[in-house]
């Protein structure tokens, strides 16, 4: 295989990939979430903070979503 190598404001660019020109992306941390379904089936939106108990109970009994730490 033959090497390319192209310059371009400065940078050198090649056919092969330098891991170290890449940066990553810091992700939140979620705590739980509240799951609607069974166990085998089930939609689940994860959030950053655990909400109140209160907040939890009325979830459950009026919308039938239960609390999942993760």
């Amino acid at each position: 295989m033959k090497e390319e190598t192209i310059t371009t404001n400065n940078i050198v660019l090649t056919n092969n990939i330098v891991l170290d020109d890449y940066s990553t992306i810091k992700t939140q941390k979620y705590v739980g979430g509240y799951r609607l379904g069974t166990d085998h089936y089930y939609a689940q939106f994860n959030l950053t903070y655990k909400p109140n108990w209160f907040h939890r109970t009325m979830m459950r009994l009026c919308f039938g979503y239960k609390w999942v730490n993760l």
